[in-house]
């Protein structure tokens, strides 16, 4: 996906949480005469992928604003960060409350909260449905509640009936 990526795919990446290994051997990049390798400091927002070597900011890959400069330009949206050797330019990423980062997680989190009130007023109907089939003693379920039954039974029915309004 790139950059500029629907509300779906957003929803998604959310739902499924960052990709992070546990109990990984992370590959070694030469640095001179040093050794370096992927850490996990920053883990609440980097996700690592295998394929590349390389990590990317969940927050700024999924939320990014296309208004211009961010510590470590499209590194963390785009290209993938694996400079080990300056891992400081993390931090700088991270950087201050208004930082391009911490806009893009702000956005991250009220999309979370906008989801979440999404599906508690859906469970909040579901439940309605419940009290008020209850409340009128009537079966839930139908004789048959396979697909290809003309009645599925009074919740499924009445479920069916409700979201095509």
């Amino acid at each position: 996906y790139n950059c500029n990526i629907g509300d779906q795919v957003q929803r998604t990446y959310l739902q499924r949480g960052l990709f992070q290994l546990k109990g990984h051997t992370f590959k070694f990049e030469k640095f001179g005469n040093q050794q370096r390798q992927f850490f996990r400091e920053f883990g609440s927002w980097l996700e690592y992928r295998i394929t590349e070597e390389s990590v990317y900011c969940l927050f700024c890959y999924l939320f990014k604003e296309d208004n211009g400069v961010q510590a470590g330009g499209d590194t963390f949206a785009g290209k993938g960060f694996k400079n080990w050797k300056k891992k400081e330019k993390l931090k700088i990423h991270e950087g201050c409350v208004n930082s391009a980062h911490n806009r893009a997680r702000q956005k991250c989190e009220r999309q979370s909260k906008k989801t979440q009130s999404e599906y508690k007023n859906r469970l909040n109907v579901v439940v309605d449905y419940i009290q008020f089939i209850l409340n009128q003693a009537l079966a839930f379920r139908g004789h048959n509640d396979s697909d290809g039954s003309s009645n599925k039974g009074n919740f499924l029915e009445l479920l069916r009936f409700l979201v095509d309004y």
